[in-house]
């Protein structure tokens, strides 16, 4: 690519993320909304990184980060900007489930309950720790 189309690149993305959105809230306080969030941390934490090595965003990634006025929520581009954005930037207030079903255990309560699997575990654990070390005599451990 020539350097002239990445200058380019680069300074749109730059104009996004200090002047267009900035000017969208512009009057009021409060938080971006989460798809302008998105944009920010996408371009500042992804996009100028890798537009340094030649690589440009996707043409999905570049819809969606100058996509404006925001769509629909329940349109097509709506969906697809909110899933997106929570993948770019969680929110960080969200709660966070655990997976289906599970539960947390001390390792003591599982190999109460499954001494086989938890002496297979152990073993095979002290054995890559031991061929690490190896050449360390004072490192090694036994079961």
């Amino acid at each position: 690519m020539e350097a002239s189309f990445i200058v380019t690149v680069h300074a749109l993305l730059v104009a996004l993320v200090d002047t267009i959105i900035p000017s969208r809230y512009s009057g009021r306080g409060g938080r971006y909304k989460s798809a302008d969030t998105a944009r920010k941390t996408y371009v500042r934490a992804i996009a100028l990184a890798a537009l340094r090595y030649g690589k440009f965003p996707s043409a999905d990634d570049w819809r969606l980060l100058f996509m404006y006025p925001p769509p629909q929520k329940n349109s097509i581009d709506g969906r697809a900007l909110s899933a997106w954005a929570k993948k770019i930037h969680p929110d960080p207030r969200a709660t966070v489930s655990n997976t289906a079903g599970s539960t947390q255990t001390t390792m003591l309560d599982y190999a109460s309950r499954k001494p086989q699997d938890y002496r297979a575990a152990a073993v095979s654990l002290l054995t890559a720790y031991n061929e690490i070390t190896s050449r360390y005599a004072s490192h090694r451990l036994y079961i």
